[in-house]
């Protein structure tokens, strides 16, 4: 098994195993929060100072705040509840393709948020089961939706059953140790499991400056097209589906409904914001 060395307190590169990396970008948020990005002079991958330390960012930071301005269960937040229903929808629709029609198993969700895509695929005779540190969404998943959800870190998670599907909508960038993050996934996966990733294109968001400042302090990786796949193939994983899009979810009646990175185009044109989607086995 490789061994990361240490020099000059960072970690080894997760992709390349390079250990020197160059500082690209520094913001002082809050005083309790700085934060810093530094990017591998090898391979180009970019993420948090933290991260290349091997240092765990401060938790009451996600469990307090990350989600309080989207408070699930009042009238305020129907709109934020209707987007995430329409995103687990359209995640849903691309991954049923690769499964046999017909195709039921268990499926984990890690940073399942207020579950709504296990309540979707729950909905197809799933057996679904989540993984949320947040208090507010995780009494929402448990009471509201009535969902098998465990309030935890996927670093805390332990189980001994295969999943045929982990999902991971806009977390695998805010977990730390990517690379044991990915070990622990090929073990988890069935023998026919598959995964599914989604996370912001670094590239489009036009400059550090442009991440507001709640991203800034969860994110702990910062993902292009390339490092993604590069990230994945280290660690053995076979695509079945690699994809950088813009998102577009409808609602009932046919109208447009912008997901954040759209709304921010409108607004800055010139900015092109996409994802980085990814089914992998």
């Amino acid at each position: 098994m490789y061994k990361k060395p240490r020099v000059n307190n960072y970690i080894s590169c997760p992709i390349c195993h390079n250990d020197k990396y160059r500082p690209i970008f520094k913001k002082s948020i809050t005083k309790k929060y700085n934060v810093s990005i530094v990017q591998c002079e090898h391979c180009e991958f970019v993420l948090s100072k933290s991260a290349a330390l091997g240092q765990e960012v401060k938790q009451d930071f996600v469990f307090e705040n990350y989600w309080r301005s989207k408070k699930i269960g009042n009238h305020i937040d129907k709109r934020f509840i209707r987007h995430f229903t329409r995103r687990a929808r359209s995640h849903l629709k691309l991954i049923s393709g690769f499964y046999p029609k017909g195709f039921t198993g268990r499926a984990l969700d890690i940073g399942c948020g207020a579950g709504l895509f296990l309540d979707e695929i729950r909905k197809q005779g799933w057996s679904v089961h989540g993984i949320e540190p947040d208090k507010e969404c995780y009494d929402y998943a448990i009471n509201t939706l009535k969902l098998d959800v465990d309030r935890c870190l996927f670093a805390d998670y332990q189980t001994e059953e295969k999943v045929d599907l982990l999902y991971f909508s806009h977390v695998f960038d805010d977990i730390n140790n990517i690379d044991l993050v990915c070990r622990k996934i090929k073990s988890l996966l069935s023998s026919e499991g598959r995964v599914f990733i989604e996370v912001p294109n670094l590239i489009s968001y036009g400059g550090f400056e442009n991440i507001n400042d709640e991203d800034l302090i969860v994110n702990k990786y910062y993902f292009t097209t390339s490092t993604l796949r590069n990230l994945l193939e280290e660690n053995g994983f076979t695509f079945e589906y690699f994809k950088s899009k813009e998102p577009i979810y409808l609602n009932t009646v046919g109208q447009v409904v912008l997901s954040p990175f759209k709304v921010y185009k409108k607004m800055k044109s010139s900015k092109k914001k996409s994802l980085i989607r990814v089914i992998a086995s």
